[in-house]
């Protein structure tokens, strides 16, 4: 699955800014950043696109990694492109192994 966060540290490095930098341009403090990049935090469309504007690279860029499968690709740039996907995959990344069972076992029912 595409990582945001480490995405996003290597677009930091590679413009070779300090994450303090990155953070003061982003509006978001230096430790939220960090979380950002460790995936332990998620961001917004918003934020990504701040990203790729300061980084001169589209936003499909953004998502296009050689290691990255192109349905992969698909499936997360919908996933951060749809404001609704995206709020349900930020709520469902906290919970634990029952209730994502739970929630799946809910959504298929409803096709």
């Amino acid at each position: 699955m595409f990582n945001v966060g480490k995405r996003i540290k290597e677009l930091r490095k590679k413009m070779n800014i300090e994450g303090k930098e990155l953070a003061k341009e982003l509006d978001i403090s230096p430790s939220y950043l960090s979380k950002l990049e460790s995936n332990i935090r998620p961001t917004s469309v918003e934020k990504i696109e701040k990203i790729c504007e300061i980084s001169n690279i589209s936003l499909s860029d953004f998502f296009n990694t050689n290691q990255e499968s192109k349905i992969e690709l698909d499936i997360a740039e919908n996933i951060y492109l749809n404001p609704k996907l995206n709020e349900l995959f930020t709520e469902l990344q906290y919970m634990d192994e029952d209730k994502l069972e739970l929630i799946l076992k809910l959504i298929k029912n409803f096709k």
